[in-house]
């Protein structure tokens, strides 16, 4: 599993506005006593259109910006807040607990996803898709582990998600999956702006 941190800027889906409607999810029910407006404004992890506006100022590896990049993704945001609903955060791939070291000063940790990011072309929250707005028990089952942000508190609990997820789709269950897609764990912060984080 290859490790890649760095910055990511995501178009947040909104009911009427922005729907993730090429993957059905707007159709079901969240698995949690919520309803689909609220869980679109109270999820935090990467799952959105990734860099809407492509920002032609910024260099992208595989398809994050380096922490060095913060001022102009800063900018790039302010740019963008005014025509659309985007979030700035700090994405980190982890293979294990210690992996990705300390979140970078100036973040705060909302939680950690589980999916895979490589791009707008391949890009997929197993939290949002299969957990949040899921059609499997096995899978909402993990929903009580979720925090206020709709992310998981403890790499050990996204960890036995993403282990049950592996088993189900080797047992044949209908789950996202392609040639190649290794899902994993993904850290989640956000910079903090005087004092409150974005």
């Amino acid at each position: 599993m290859t490790l890649r941190c760095g910055l990511l800027v995501v178009e947040r889906f909104e009911v009427g506005k922005l729907d993730p409607v090429s993957s059905g999810v707007m159709n079901r029910t969240p698995v949690i006593p919520s309803n689909a407006s609220e869980v679109l404004a109270s999820y935090r992890g990467f799952e959105g259109v990734p860099w809407p506006h492509a920002p032609s100022t910024i260099p992208l590896f595989e398809r994050l910006a380096p922490l060095e990049q913060l001022g102009s993704v800063r900018r790039y945001v302010a740019d963008l807040s005014g025509s659309i609903r985007c979030e700035l955060m700090y994405c980190c791939r982890m293979s294990s607990e210690a992996s990705c070291g300390s979140v970078p000063a100036g973040f705060v940790q909302l939680g950690f996803d589980v999916g895979i990011y490589e791009g707008e072309d391949n890009s997929f929250s197993a939290v949002f898709h299969e957990l949040l707005f899921g059609k499997h028990d096995e899978l909402a089952r993990f929903a009580d582990r979720l925090n206020d942000v709709l992310l998981f508190q403890s790499f050990t609990d996204a960890r036995e998600f993403l282990d049950r997820r592996t088993k189900l789709l080797a047992e044949g269950f209908d789950l996202e999956s392609d040639e190649g897609m290794e899902f994993g764990v993904i850290l989640i912060a956000t910079p903090f702006i005087t004092g409150v984080s974005s």
